[in-house]
């Protein structure tokens, strides 16, 4: 047997563990909870939109899709409402194909008004490498859902598959009440809540529901809302819902969770779920807001605006709202204005015997 040289063997073991970590990179897997690449390593071609633009989002989805793909076609409907109904609020979507440009722009500019998000050509198939394959992505549609820097959604985004929970965890990650780990440990629990309550057994129900909220408040802002409304509207126990309102204010107060008065003063004033909307204690929910939220945030004017407007106090309304419009972003001053005019409008209607206009619904929690 011909001896190797010492060298030759260096060299061989040198390979392999060269090899090694390149192999391991190209075939790491990205799972929920995993930090996201950033667009800027995909070398994208953008149709609509920039990598500034992407960045820019609270929640960023990728939609991989082609336009040969029915199933994906027949998801754009669906993608763009989302994205036209919650663009205001931070969502950005962009669609990505590793088709020629020529092929993809004149499908894009076709549909116009029908396919309004971010669109872009994976060119180098960059997009494809760093995020669709790594998070599993075998066909398309395929998408995946970024918020704080990592993976919150990987799925299917065609509505009779994963589309339903895809918007679920864009509205709550919105809201920044969503996490791809404890979200769904949370979930059990509520899911038990409501078992209960729908046999009446309201105490058991009331357990269950503060569980969840003090498994993680921040995320679990919806169990106290639900807890609340069960209470009101299900026992029919004014006093029950008066005195757990005021736990629950305390509670989120406490933890400096600003965005949480916005939503506890809009579900008192405008759900149309509750059998009597608590108009002192919105506007308490509100002004804790005021005192609570960053300089600047116009959603406080806005959420003023929509108690007020409840309470009949319209005047108020008008000046809250012209204040909000005034500071708000010019993406959002649209939506703000057409609120605004709903206001006029039904201050000028009050004014006038035997008639009546109708009041935005308030504020969305996204």
């Amino acid at each position: 047997m011909r001896a190797v040289s010492p060298i030759a063997i260096a060299t061989a073991m040198l390979s392999v563990l060269l090899a090694a970590p390149l192999a391991s990179a190209r075939q790491e897997a990205l799972k929920l909870g995993s930090p996201a690449p950033n667009v800027t390593d995909f070398n994208l071609d953008f149709i609509r939109g920039d990598n500034g633009q992407v960045n820019s989002g609270k929640v960023i989805v990728f939609e991989f899709w082609a336009t040969w793909c029915a199933p994906c076609k027949a998801s754009i409907p669906h993608i763009n409402d989302m994205y036209k109904s919650l663009k205001s609020r931070g969502l950005v979507v962009v669609g990505i194909s590793d088709e020629m440009r020529a092929k993809v722009e004149p499908f894009v500019n076709q549909r116009g008004d029908a396919m309004s998000y971010f669109v872009a050509v994976d060119k180098t198939k960059d997009a494809k490498s760093k995020l669709m394959t790594p998070t599993g992505g075998s066909g398309i549609p395929h998408a995946v859902i970024v918020a704080d820097g990592k993976i919150v959604f990987i799925g299917n985004p065609h509505p009779s598959a994963d589309g339903e929970r895809m918007e679920m965890v864009i509205r709550r990650s919105l809201r920044g009440r969503y996490d791809p780990e404890l979200t769904p440990k949370g979930e059990a629990i509520v899911a038990a809540a409501r078992r209960s309550a729908k046999e009446k057994n309201w105490a058991e129900a009331s357990k269950f529901y503060d569980q969840a909220v003090e498994f993680n408040s921040k995320l679990f802002l919806d169990a106290a809302l639900e807890r609340y409304s069960m209470t009101q509207r299900d026992q029919r126990d004014a006093a029950g819902a008066k005195l757990y309102l005021k736990s629950i204010l305390e509670k989120y107060e406490e933890a400096g969770d600003a965005g949480a008065m916005r939503e506890i003063s809009l579900m008192l004033a405008t759900d149309p779920k509750l059998p009597a909307h608590d108009f002192d204690g919105a506007l308490t929910a509100a002004k804790k807001y005021e005192s609570m939220a960053q300089e600047g945030d116009y959603e406080v004017h806005s959420t003023l605006a929509s108690v007020y407007a409840a309470k009949g106090q319209l005047p108020q309304a008008i000046e809250a709202q012209t204040l909000a419009w005034r500071m708000a972003p010019p993406d959002v001053k649209p939506m703000l204005k057409r609120d605004l005019d709903a206001y006029k409008q039904a201050g000028k209607s009050a004014a006038k015997p035997d008639a009546s206009a109708s009041l935005p619904s308030g504020g969305s929690k996204g």
